[in-house]
């Protein structure tokens, strides 16, 4: 009986309240032209292409993704403000590079928005409902845009290192480095870390939910002792 009463309280008083919150920053440097690397599918020149992921570290309560941030610099190409084609990437973390198995190239293809300020582009992607649960996972977002119509920007690195440095691919091998994973290395820079910023929501129990568990767990335990003599 004790059993079954401890069960339903728990299925009962135990919901979970839902917080949108910032999962997850890297913020960009304030000075973002040293370092910026390359992170842009090109059309016109497939073999150039190159992805970023960045290392994220998923909590015990799970994330729900609803919305990615990356940051470029501002003015050394054209890109369009509004809408644009990202290539979304998702690996599971095992190491410290991703592994050869991981193919930016297949990511994901979603509609973002380009916006910026007087410092730097952001492209944004909202409208997300993607669940991780607990983990380490590499997660990157890459804009597509055509070299000879809009140019190129760079992804602004992070004032500091979180984590492991970001992890950087260029598929076609277009820029003679090879066609593996590599940090920062890749394209003759020290190893840094990309800037990202991911939102959406989290499960966590409520406080006065727990409260209220631990006091009826208090007068359940209560009663058996009442019963018992």
């Amino acid at each position: 009986m004790y059993g079954l009463i401890l069960i339903i309280l728990m299925c009962i008083v135990v919901p979970f309240q839902v917080q949108a919150d910032v999962l997850w920053i890297q913020a960009p440097s304030a000075n973002p032209e040293i370092p910026s690397i390359v992170d842009q599918v090109w059309p016109d020149y497939p073999l150039d292409s190159a992805y970023q992921v960045h290392d994220v570290a998923v909590g015990a309560a799970g994330w729900t993704i609803q919305s990615i941030t990356t940051y470029y610099t501002k003015g050394y190409g054209d890109w369009p403000m509004g809408a644009v084609e990202v290539q979304l990437n998702i690996f599971p973390k095992n190491d410290s590079l991703p592994g050869d198995g991981d193919d930016p190239a297949n990511g994901t293809q979603y509609t973002a928005m380009i916006s910026n300020d007087s410092m730097m582009t952001f492209v944004t992607l909202s409208g997300l409902n993607i669940s991780l649960m607990e983990g380490d996972y590499w997660i990157g977002m890459t804009p597509i845009l055509l070299y000879d119509i809009s140019g190129q920007e760079y992804h602004i690195q992070t004032e500091s290192v979180v984590g492991d440095f970001s992890a950087v691919r260029n598929p076609g091998g277009g820029f003679g480095h090879g066609t593996a994973w590599n940090t920062y290395t890749l394209f003759n820079y020290d190893p840094g870390d990309g800037a990202i910023l991911i939102e959406g929501t989290s499960a966590v129990p409520e406080p006065a939910t727990m409260l209220l568990l631990g006091s009826g767990l208090i007068g359940v335990l209560g009663l058996r002792r009442k019963f018992k003599k």
